[in-house]
């Protein structure tokens, strides 16, 4: 602070923008630090996507780092299936496990590597899309 003092005086609104620039980064480095910290918890078992909890947290993201972008687009595609818990009881649960994992990977094969998808609940799948 000293050499700061030394220097004259600070202007303001330039101080004013590297408060706001320094919030900004300490908001993008406490993402980063949570996006890091992975567990077994954030994912549903049978389809190794994201759970619900995690679903909230990426949309968050997303909506702050789009906040910041002038324009900024995006879809948000939901895909349920229909009929799912009279198939899992016709057919069992293992066999409902096995269409929830194929469901997933023709979702996940099918989407860009920039497209996140989520998962919500069991029988539905959410899509983040960027544009």
């Amino acid at each position: 602070m000293d050499e700061l003092n030394k220097q004259g005086t600070v202007d303001d609104n330039i101080y004013k923008q590297f408060l706001l620039i320094q919030k900004e980064f300490f908001e993008e480095v406490l993402l980063i630090f949570e996006f890091s910290v992975i567990n077994r918890l954030q994912f549903v078992s049978i389809t190794n996507l994201m759970n619900r909890r995690t679903v909230d947290t990426v949309l968050a993201h997303e909506k702050h780092r789009m906040s910041r972008i002038d324009d900024s687009t995006c879809c948000i595609a939901l895909a349920d299936i229909d009929q799912f818990k009279l198939f899992n009881d016709s057919y069992g649960h293992d066999v409902g496990d096995m269409a929830l994992q194929h469901t997933a990977k023709i979702f996940d094969d099918g989407t860009r590597a920039t497209i996140q998808l989520l998962a919500s609940v069991v029988r539905s799948f959410y899509s983040f899309c960027p544009i």
